[in-house]
């Protein structure tokens, strides 16, 4: 919306002590309680508005036309920057002694409840920046601005809990989050690992796995500000069966019976026969094949699924049962 400014009303200039400031029946909306930092507030008249410049940003915040009053849940203050940031979800609670006005809000800003109350309540709704702004019969405006939020500005949920693994036993944060404080404990046996950080290496064996996300901002307090979130999952990792050997495909006649054996027989393994006799080929799966009587040539191949190599033994024309 194209908004522009007709006339700067008054330039307001703020040194606020930390507080929660309520409204004084007699006296209106109390400021004397201040931030300790230098911060703005524009007023501004005109049909619309344009390029307002950056308003207000204080824990007790106010202008010629409104304050802030309150907050309902987490909030950064940059004492440096001079900036007070909700986290999401939280609510600012603005207040006016205007009689004839509307709130009206911008970016990642809602109202709660009705716009034409004296005392009204804002909810961020996300991590962009966003304002809050009322305007008067009379068409005075007023706006307070928010800088846009941290990642961290935002209390963990289930979400931030999820895991993956890949094959080297590393389970790491799906959905990170920079500015989160993550902590790990790994049970196995009769061991317990704990550790902090984006990712965990687990011990082979089965594994008891607690992804604990806390908000500390960005670790700069030592308890968490949001309640903490918690996941716990299990996770096994075995070596894996050996792959087949020369061994496996050593072959067994039994003449009398007219059957091939593999010698070193494993279950785990496939068993792959071909037989040729004369000038027909037979094939079979398994630990034997019937190879028939006369002269036959066997082969047996063994392999196994995710192994690369797998071993072959060939018989070459065995006189099977001669005097059959």
């Amino acid at each position: 919306m194209r908004k522009t400014i007709f006339r700067t009303i008054s330039v307001v200039l703020f040194s606020i002590l930390i507080s929660s400031c309520e409204k004084n029946d007699n006296q209106g909306i109390d400021t004397t309680n201040q931030e300790l930092t230098e911060i703005t507030s524009k007023v501004y008249m005109g049909e619309e508005l344009d390029n307002i410049e950056e308003g207000l940003v204080g824990i007790n915040a106010s202008n010629n036309l409104f304050g802030i009053v309150g907050y309902e849940g987490p909030v950064i203050i940059d004492f440096q920057a001079g900036k007070t940031i909700p986290f999401v979800e939280s609510v600012v609670i603005a207040e006016t002694n205007e009689s004839n006005f509307r709130w009206y809000t911008e970016g990642s800003f809602k109202i709660l409840g009705d716009p034409n109350s004296r005392r009204v309540r804002v909810q961020r709704t996300g991590l962009e920046e966003g304002t809050i702004g009322l305007i008067t019969s009379s068409l005075n405006y007023a706006e307070i601005y928010f800088h846009e939020a941290p990642s961290y500005a935002r209390c963990p949920d289930n979400t931030d809990t999820l895991m993956q693994v890949d094959a080297n036993r590393v389970v790491q944060v799906l959905n990170y989050t920079e500015g989160f404080t993550y902590e790990w404990k790994v049970i196995n046996d009769d061991n317990t690992i704990n550790a902090a950080g984006r990712s965990i290496t687990i011990p082979k064996g089965s594994s008891t796995v607690t992804l604990s996300v806390l908000n500390k901002i960005n670790n700069t307090i030592p308890i968490s500000i949001c309640p903490e979130v918690t996941r716990t999952q299990n996770f096994t990792f075995n070596d894996p069966p050996p792959c087949p050997l020369n061994s496996n495909s050593f072959i067994r006649i039994d003449v009398a019976g007219r059957t091939a054996y593999a010698k070193n027989y494993d279950s785990s393994f496939t068993y792959t026969w071909t037989v040729v006799k004369r000038n027909n080929t037979y094939h079979g799966t398994g630990r034997s094949i019937n190879v028939g009587v006369g002269s036959v040539k066997v082969t047996l191949t063994v392999s196994k699924t995710g192994c690369a190599n797998q071993t072959t033994t060939v018989y070459d024309y065995i006189d099977v049962c001669p005097r059959c």
